[in-house]
């Protein structure tokens, strides 16, 4: 599968203490639980709920753009 990152992601993880390592992480973790959603705005997003290898918990909201690609935004749980 494709992802194409948006152009202000890499300024928000390095906000939220994350890489897009880590991102690709949770992504390709086996433990990780995708469900669809609702954006603020309206848009509907598959939601993956994952760790990291290190275990820091991460939820990575992805949309459809054509086909298998995707686009994201990442965002570090904290508990």
């Amino acid at each position: 599968m494709t992802y194409e990152w948006l152009p202000w992601l890499a300024a928000r993880l390095t906000q939220a203490g994350l890489t897009h390592v880590e991102v690709i992480e949770a992504l390709d973790s086996p433990r990780r639980w995708p469900r669809m959603s609702t954006s603020k705005d309206g848009l509907r997003v598959l939601q993956v709920w994952a760790r990291t290898e290190a275990g820091k918990p991460i939820i990575v909201a992805l949309r459809a753009l054509r086909g298998l690609d995707w686009t994201g935004r990442s965002s570090a749980r904290n508990r």
